[in-house]
């Protein structure tokens, strides 16, 4: 498995070192993820598709709204 996924592994480390502090981590959305699973495994049946996809859409919603205006530190938006 190293040698097959070797370069998926080690992009991270191909990407110039002053973008390093930018990407080392996933943690915003990992805690995205971790909300979305919450929710949907504390609802043990959606009557149909359509509510599947309002809850999911609130979570999106929810954390659009939470990262609006955030900013990295070194980048601009222009």
């Amino acid at each position: 498995m190293l040698k097959k996924d070797w370069k998926h592994m080690t992009t991270y480390l191909r990407t110039p070192s002053h973008h390093w502090r930018f990407t080392q981590t996933t943690n915003h959305l990992e805690r995205a993820f971790l909300e979305f699973r919450r929710k949907f495994n504390n609802i043990t049946m959606m009557p149909n598709a359509q509510s599947a996809e309002r809850l999911a859409y609130a979570q999106v919603d929810i954390v659009c709204k939470r990262w609006q205006g955030r900013q990295l530190n070194g980048w601009s938006v222009q």
